[in-house]
């Protein structure tokens, strides 16, 4: 009979524990229902203390699994598009949040690469000079000297 009961009492609490984490999944798209990739889905607590976090699939998709019953911010951001925040109530359970649409916040029309001008190779060092370098020297010694060389 005690172990019967002990046997009881173990799959209870086994229960218990179990129903104590939430799933959280949803899509997120653009304004024109188009899936955005690579999206960063980050989950806080109230506290803003970052409890867990992903990314978005190919088609758009995410899912988080096995957290911890609480109060949850969820923060949805992607490049040029204007973050989402998400409340989620410690009563949700499995929790699908469909499709989170995301607005563009700006267009990004340039974007300027700047590189190290000095590149170690094994036995010597490659330095190339920018614009503005070469503009001010007039002979060689000179654009050495602006190198600092």
């Amino acid at each position: 009979m005690k172990r019967i009961f002990i046997i009881l009492w173990l799959s209870g609490c086994t229960i218990a524990i179990f129903a104590q984490h939430i799933g959280i999944k949803g899509k997120i798209v653009d304004s024109n229902r188009q899936a955005l990739e690579g999206a960063t889905v980050a989950v806080y607590r109230q506290d803003s203390v970052l409890v867990n976090g992903t990314i978005s699939d190919a088609e758009g998709v995410f899912e988080l699994k096995n957290l911890p019953a609480g109060n949850y911010r969820i923060t949805v951001s992607y490049v040029g598009y204007a973050s989402e925040n998400i409340r989620i109530p410690d009563t949700a359970k499995n929790l699908d949040l469909g499709a989170i649409s995301l607005t563009s916040d700006t267009e990004l029309k340039e974007v300027t690469v700047t590189a190290n001008s000095v590149i170690q190779k094994k036995d010597h060092l490659l330095i190339i000079p920018d614009r503005q370098q070469i503009k001010h020297a007039y002979t060689g010694y000179d654009l050495l000297y602006n190198l600092m060389i």
